[in-house]
């Protein structure tokens, strides 16, 4: 499901939600994908295209599947971060031990590049999430910059962010070139 929260320029021209033409082609995927799909399985990745904490079809998955049957089974998390606030994460306490990693994908490291870059954003509550990773009790818990290095960098901006984001366990941004 591709919805998503945000409608970064890198992405798409405009937030995307599940229409009803497809919600229910979309619910059907789900449920086979949770039911059938996920029996040998040992890892899932849950979203590369969309946010799962936007979508309800993987929150309904996160909150009503049942993680204890697939015991072997690790979700790792793609996220832009800006729903995952820990009142969110209580909510989908279902599956919180099935849970290997969260990355947090960040196109800016600074509150006026995150305004244009990831459009509909909120750069505080990215920032709170960022510091509230202890709180989350995952061991991978990440924030990957996923634009050109160039951007990150202007002004300093990707010291600026891992001075913002001094998390409990250190920083936790895993710098990649793009």
């Amino acid at each position: 499901d591709p919805t998503c929260n945000l409608s970064c320029p890198a992405c798409r021209s405009e937030l995307y939600k599940c229409g009803s033409e497809k919600r229910e082609l979309t619910r059907k995927i789900h449920e086979h994908m949770f039911e059938a799909g996920l029996r040998d399985a040992e890892y899932i990745t849950i979203s590369t295209n969309g946010d799962p904490f936007a979508s309800p079809f993987y929150l309904s998955a996160l909150r009503e599947f049942d993680w204890r049957a697939h015991p072997k089974l690790r979700i790792n998390f793609i996220t832009n971060g800006v729903r995952l606030t820990p009142e969110m994460w209580a909510s989908v306490n279902n599956c919180h031990r099935s849970v290997n990693s969260i990355h947090v994908s960040v196109n800016a490291a600074t509150e006026s590049t995150f305004d244009i870059v990831q459009r509909g954003g909120n750069w505080p509550r990215l920032l709170a999430t960022g510091m509230a990773e202890a709180d989350f009790a995952v061991t991978d818990f990440r924030l990957e910059p996923t634009a050109p290095r160039f951007v990150l960098e202007l002004s300093g901006g990707l010291a600026q962010l891992e001075g913002l984001l001094q998390c409990r366990y250190g920083p936790r941004i895993m710098t990649v070139g793009v």
